[in-house]
């Protein structure tokens, strides 16, 4: 899925959310029930914030539940809060509390994601339906979704590098 080329095949629409985001969400509501082992998500231009993303692919341990394709990991940015925060936690069913906003968030930046079926289908496809149409409507801001996404599938994948 792609949102750059109207003409090419699987495109989305662009959000003021940020680019990934439209298309992760609307690729993993549209193929819910026939996901792959193994879902990849990463950006048109891939290699510019990875080029060994690839070569990355190989080393993925069996059973592996998620990982990063970035080698770009923040240790401790404030999470400023922002457009739809609240929104998106009450969609992936966790809570959210004011409090949170301003705590330093780690997290693997760029966005470029695998993810395991087991994973994915722990959340009903609803809620990716919801997040893809908050996101293409813009009512979530793109940063949000990076520095919280990956927290939806539980804490043991909020790890930073040791």
């Amino acid at each position: 899925y792609q949102n750059h080329n109207r003409s090419a095949p699987f495109y989305v629409p662009r959000s003021r959310a940020g680019l990934e985001m439209v298309p992760y969400m609307r690729f993993i509501a549209d193929y819910y029930s026939s996901l792959p082992n193994l879902t990849v998500l990463v950006h048109p231009d891939a290699a510019c914030h990875n080029p060994y993303w690839l070569q990355w692919m190989g080393c993925l341990r069996p059973g592996v539940q998620f990982a990063s394709l970035s080698p770009a990991y923040v240790l401790a940015r404030k999470d400023p809060g922002g457009r739809g925060v609240a929104q998106l936690f009450q969609i992936f069913g966790r809570p959210h509390r004011v409090a949170q906003q301003g705590r330093p968030r780690s997290f693997a930046c760029c966005a470029q994601w695998v993810f395991s079926r087991e994973i994915l289908l722990s959340h009903p496809r609803q809620r990716y339906v919801e997040a893809y149409l908050a996101a293409v409507s813009g009512q979530i801001d793109a940063r949000i979704y990076e520095y919280n996404f990956h927290t939806f599938f539980g804490t043991s994948l909020n790890a930073g590098p040791k």
